[in-house]
Order: structure tokens, then sequence, then C-alpha cells
């Protein structure tokens, strides 16, 4: 076990990518590729972080278990990883007022198992991607409450508008970032599932973790840099 300061990683080998995390005195980078065929358990405490957006706000990380089958980021996985971290906090912040923190990325074929909702979104292109937002019901009921304003639960269907409203606007902002690069993509219209969707079966995905309060979601991505 590695201690920085007020930084605790459990197993510095199992580090994939994560933006800059900025303690009271240092600048630290998480950097390295996960190692594979290991259940890392990541606890990050902090004084100030500046990807939080709140420099005097004090939060103990829940931990996050890097599944078993997780395998390494290629060295192409980087581009996107930067575009869709940048994407999904930029939505979040602007959509509900929340400030996603990014956990360490990794690669997964099919979808993580932690949520129970799943938004996909085709990225259109040659060969065609597909963003999939993967949330926990509670998780997403308290950010829904933010978006929407109301205290009352909201129902199923709402629910899954709401999932489909963040999966397009993170899509949208991602899309805008990589104009120019071999990623760029147009959008498809949503589908919200509320079991395993098949489509993620036997697919590799770009895995990125977040943090907020209400809990933890992922987004993957599926997109390759072939011919739009």
């Amino acid at each position: 076990m590695i201690r920085i300061r007020d930084l605790v990683v459990a197993d510095s080998a199992a580090i994939g990518h994560a933006s800059y995390i900025r303690g009271a005195k240092t600048t630290f980078r998480l950097g390295g590729l996960l190692s594979t065929g290991r259940a890392t358990a990541i606890r990050l405490l902090f004084n100030s972080c500046d990807v939080n957006s709140r420099p005097s706000a004090k939060r103990d990380i829940m931990a996050f278990e890097i599944p078993r089958e997780a395998l390494p980021l290629t060295t192409t996985s980087s581009e996107l990883v930067e575009a869709f971290t940048q994407a999904t906090r930029i939505a979040l912040e602007e959509l509900t007022r929340s400030w996603p923190m990014p956990l360490p990325a990794f690669c997964l074929v099919g979808a993580w198992r932690g949520g129970d909702l799943f938004a996909s979104l085709k990225l259109d292109k040659q060969p065609p991607g597909e963003l999939l937002l993967v949330i926990p019901t509670a998780v997403l009921e308290e950010l829904a409450r933010r978006y929407l304003g109301e205290e009352e639960p909201a129902t199923p269907e709402l629910l899954d508008d709401v999932a489909g409203e963040f999966a397009n606007v993170i899509a949208g902002q991602a899309k805008t970032m990589l104009q120019g690069t071999p990623y760029h993509y147009t959008i498809s219209t949503p589908k919200v599932y509320r079991s395993y969707p098949q489509i993620a079966a036997g697919r590799t995905y770009v895995v990125l973790p977040f943090e907020v309060d209400a809990g933890i979601f992922v987004v993957q991505v599926a997109l390759s840099d072939g011919p739009q």
C-alpha cells in the first residue's frame, strides 16, 4: 500500500487513468495500466480537489472495486478517456449541479454489473460505436430530483427519460470535443434498459467510473478510430 499525504491507494499496480487530483500541497497524477485479474478497492481521502470544483470541501470517497475481469487500457484509449471524462463532468455539472469525480478507468467486456439501469446510445460511424450509461436506480433518482427540481419520487418512465437525456448530453459534449479526430461520430436516439442489455455481450468498452455524493455510476464507451 502506498500512502502519499492524503492520498491512499490500495495496490498501486491496479491504478488506471484518472484526472489530476490536487492535494493541499502537492499535485498527483494517477497513471499506469490496470493489472488484469485483480479486484482492487481504491479509497481516496483528500482535503481539496480541483476535479470536484469544491476546493474547501473534504470528502471521503467511497470504495470502488474494479472487476476481476477488467482489462488494461490500450495506448489508444487516452483520447477517449479524456473526451468522455470531461463531457460527463460538464454534463452533470450543468444538468444537476453535481460534481462527478473520475475514478480509475479500465477496459471491460460487457457492461458493469454495479448498476441496474442502462442507457444505450449508438454512436454512428464506421464501424458503429456505443455509449452506455450504467447507473444504480438510487443514484439516478437523486440526480433526477436535482435535474427536474421536484421533491416527489420520479416514476420509472420519467427516470428512463432522464437517463436517456444524461446519456444524450454526455455523447453530445464528447462529440464536440472529438470533432476533427478519427473518433468523431453522429448521435442516435438513446434506448434505456432495466435488465442487462444483450447488446453489451461480447463488446469491449472503455469504462469510466465516476463518484458523486449520491453514489457511483459509470460511462462505457465502445468506439474505434476507423473511418467515419
